[in-house]
């Protein structure tokens, strides 16, 4: 397990040529950590989780958790059963101007993980009350680091990710006072770049989207 401490100080342990600077501090290397942190998550979507939405009657649309950066799967359940559903084709932007309501068959999305806040909606509209989406996202972490025994929701093996990020924005600062730091602004960006295509190349789902018995946090690797 490496803790928000462990990865400040093996920042510091690949930059200490930098640590002379003045401007080298401790806050900027915390900031770049968590900054590395969410372009990890977002760019491999590694952390999966779903959220329940109880329906109201011929109600269009529905709010999306600021979180959510991908809709993976929606399912409809009702006292009838269950009804995965299936993302409508075009998108949003191709749903039918006439509103129709019934059983769902499709649901759609749009501004997902912007400021204006995600919605999701089916077609047709559900025309029944108390039922229940449930959407498989993809979905970006709680809260960033902050404390020292923090720790990251990544596997161990994907914590190095933080600190070749950080790193590699440390010495692309400093990159233009000496050619050798130019040079480690590449080698530690491709390391970083490195384990976010051998996680996208190795993603293997651990669950099957007919299973909803179980609600948890989980990553896909």
């Amino acid at each position: 397990m490496s803790t928000f401490k462990n990865l400040q100080d093996d920042t510091l342990d690949l930059c200490q040529e930098l640590q002379g600077r003045t401007d080298f501090t401790l806050t900027r290397i915390k900031r770049l950590i968590n900054q590395g942190y969410y372009d990890f998550v977002r760019k491999t979507r590694i952390l999966k989780d779903y959220d329940d939405i109880t329906t109201v009657a011929n109600q269009t649309s529905y709010d999306l958790s600021d979180q959510d950066i991908e809709v993976l799967s929606v399912k409809y359940v009702s006292d009838s059963g269950s009804l995965l559903l299936k993302p409508y084709p075009g998108g949003w932007s191709n749903i039918p101007t006439a509103t129709t309501y019934g059983t769902p068959e499709f649901y759609w999305y749009k501004n997902i993980n912007t400021r204006s806040g995600g919605k999701i909606g089916t077609e047709p509209t559900i025309n029944t009350s108390d039922n229940t989406l449930r959407i498989w996202v993809s979905k970006m972490f709680d809260s960033e680091l902050s404390a020292n025994d923090d720790v990251p929701e990544l596997k161990l093996e994907y914590h190095d990710a933080l600190v070749y990020y950080a790193t590699w924005r440390l010495y692309a600062i400093y990159g233009h006072l000496n050619e050798a730091w130019s040079s480690k602004t590449l080698t530690f960006k491709n390391l970083y770049d490195g384990i976010i295509k051998d996680y996208l190349g190795l993603e293997k789902p651990m669950y099957d989207i007919r299973d909803f018995d179980s609600r948890r946090k989980f990553e896909v690797g």
